[in-house]
């Protein structure tokens, strides 16, 4: 009777260490899953890292090509101030 009793708790601690394994199995899995879903947070974060990024690219190459644009315009108006100021020039002297 007494090594059946042992028997039995034995049988009955097996099945907890059992129900524990797997219990700390699904804690692992779901702490794998959780991980997983911050690792792909922090991808598409990433992502939105590197379309802000591309998109100060844009701005800053937009930016650079508005200020040629806005030097080359005052360059042709400087240019234009000059042939009209020698032109004018040439036609006083013309007088």
């Amino acid at each position: 009777y007494h090594l059946s009793s042992i028997y039995h708790l034995s049988f009955i601690i097996y099945l907890l260490s059992i129900y524990l394994s797997i219990y700390h199995l699904f804690i692992y899995l779901s702490i794998i899953y959780h991980l997983s879903i911050y690792i792909s947070i922090i991808y598409h974060l990433s992502f939105i890292y590197i379309y802000i990024y591309h998109l100060s690219f844009i701005y800053l190459s937009f930016i650079i090509y508005l200020s040629i644009y806005l030097s080359f315009i005052i360059y042709f108006s400087i240019y234009l101030s000059s042939i009209i100021y020698l032109a004018a020039y040439v036609w006083v002297l013309s007088w």
